[in-house]
């Protein structure tokens, strides 16, 4: 759950670095410090798709367990799942094990039935919450 006041230490910025590095345990205590896993740069990127980006499933997972969209779409109109897939692409129409994993993953969590009723849900309590 997303702490009533966030931690100003993490910032969207140096999750994102953490995302670059792979570095799952700090985005992990971001999360507990009240760091919102749905956080929005300018282009509207979100960490699930820094951590698609940069091959990290592991922090893919860590992110969809506190609430991340997996269907939210930057500007450039890409999602976690096709920002794995474009990055992930080392020939045509091959992809690494990491991609292929962050793709099986998202597509598991967006077709479980319970995952847009806990979306909901959670967008909701931090409404309540944070407001």
């Amino acid at each position: 759950m997303v702490a009533m006041n966030p931690d100003p230490f993490y910032t969207l910025d140096t999750v994102h670095e953490a995302i670059r590095r792979g570095d799952a345990e700090y985005v992990q205590q971001a999360i507990d410090a009240g760091f919102d896993p749905n956080a929005q740069d300018s282009k509207q990127r979100t960490p699930l798709i820094f951590a698609a980006q940069f091959q990290h499933p592991a922090i893919v997972k860590l992110l969809l367990m506190y609430g991340a969209d997996p269907l939210h779409k930057a500007l450039d109109g890409y999602d976690a799942s096709d920002t794995a897939a474009f990055f992930g692409e080392w020939r045509m129409s091959a992809y690494t094990a990491e991609s292929a994993e962050i793709q099986a993953i998202l597509r598991a969590h967006v077709e479980s039935p319970n995952h847009h009723l806990f979306a909901r849900l959670l967008a909701w309590l931090k409404h309540i919450f944070l407001m």
